[in-house]
């Protein structure tokens, strides 16, 4: 063309991909994010020769850990699950009813991609998936992330407990939680008591989200103990059941193993003096004390010898604490088994002679 002009039309080829656009790259939990998905060529351009319903299946979104899983609306405006197929309608390319997405997940940066029914994707050439960050609802309930573990009488757990704010959907969220959100632990299963700081703020002026307790300890020895977690306009929490074993005792001083003559038996005795136990702990000391009774003590060997071997078993402890400890055998006891004396009762007799001057 000389001294003039034109204009030039330049259509799209055919269609090689779906780019996916979000009106809001970063959605609320729960709630409806409208997205605009385009039949594209290999250079993204949109074919607008294109009107029609196409098959498509959305992937990429997780669950929530409630089990909620996210769902697209289908041309009729139903919500279908992430993962199965549902008909979106296309008008000059791009979508015109269908593919209102609501995500459960708190979750983020995650791509979401579609694919259709036959061989064409938002991973294809000229294609795109949409890049999201959802974050949490409004929190509305506690819950427990770490439940209490290495529990052990009047000491504190090595575990501590840790509580979390969660939305409906069972997303960490601080949405909505306010400044200052006291938490407060309780025994409910058990009969303890519960000692140490019992309360956190959880609130964002606090932990933000997160509530964590140092020094907690349940003084008593019992099995399947459960704590629970309260604040104001909360749903309460409780954790996982946990043990609180025994504290061990050992005798330091004050039990003597009896030396014995033998008499071909390991039977073994042993003798109490001011025991000192180690490893009662404070406010126990006067409620917890040795019992001898019913004990069994044995040498390792029958034999005459020094220093040997006394093991004992059956020792245990009374008073109104002791059941909260454990008591280990004594060790290191040791005596000595002397020789039983022997006298001739009888068959022996002296022989007459006659005198040989010896």
């Amino acid at each position: 063309l000389i001294g003039g002009s034109a204009t030039i039309t330049v259509s799209p080829v055919t269609a090689s991909a779906y780019k996916i656009t979000a009106a809001s790259a970063t959605p609320t939990a729960g709630a409806s994010d409208a997205l605009t998905i385009t039949l594209v060529d290999q250079y993204g351009n949109t074919v607008t020769s294109f009107s029609g319903d196409k098959t498509l299946t959305f992937s990429g979104l997780g669950n929530a850990p409630g089990g909620n899983v996210p769902t697209l609306t289908s041309k009729t405006g139903s919500a279908v699950n992430r993962g199965t197929s549902e008909l979106i309608t296309f008008t000059s390319g791009v979508s015109s009813a269908g593919g209102s997405l609501v995500a459960y997940k708190a979750e983020g940066p995650v791509t979401l991609n579609v694919t259709d029914s036959g061989s064409l994707s938002s991973t294809s050439t000229g294609g795109s998936g949409v890049s999201l960050t959802v974050s949490g609802a409004t929190a509305n309930h506690l819950a427990f992330s770490t439940s209490p573990a290495g529990a052990v009488h009047k000491t504190a757990f090595t575990t501590q407990p840790i509580v979390k704010t969660r939305d409906t959907y069972g997303n960490n969220s601080i949405g909505g939680i306010g400044a200052t959100v006291t938490v407060n632990l309780t025994l409910s299963t058990g009969t303890g008591p519960l000692a140490g700081t019992t309360s956190s703020n959880i609130g964002t002026s606090g932990g933000n989200g997160t509530a964590t307790f140092s020094g907690l300890q349940v003084n008593k020895a019992e099995n399947g103990d459960v704590l629970t977690a309260a604040a104001t306009s909360f749903t309460s929490g409780t954790s996982a059941a946990f043990n609180i074993t025994a504290a061990t005792v050992t005798i330091s001083s004050g039990i003597t193993a009896n030396n014995k003559t033998y008499n071909a038996t390991t039977a073994a005795t042993i003798s109490s003096n001011s025991v000192v136990l180690s490893g009662v702990l404070s406010g126990d000391t006067a409620n917890v004390a040795l019992s001898t009774n019913g004990y069994t003590a044995t040498f390792a060997s029958a034999a005459k010898a020094n220093g040997v071997t006394v093991t004992v078993s059956g020792l245990t402890l009374t008073g109104t604490a002791a059941g909260n400890y454990t008591l280990t055998a004594p060790a290191g006891l040791a005596a000595n088994i002397t020789a039983a004396t022997v006298t001739i009762s009888s068959g022996i007799t002296a022989n007459n002679k006659t005198y040989n001057a010896t």
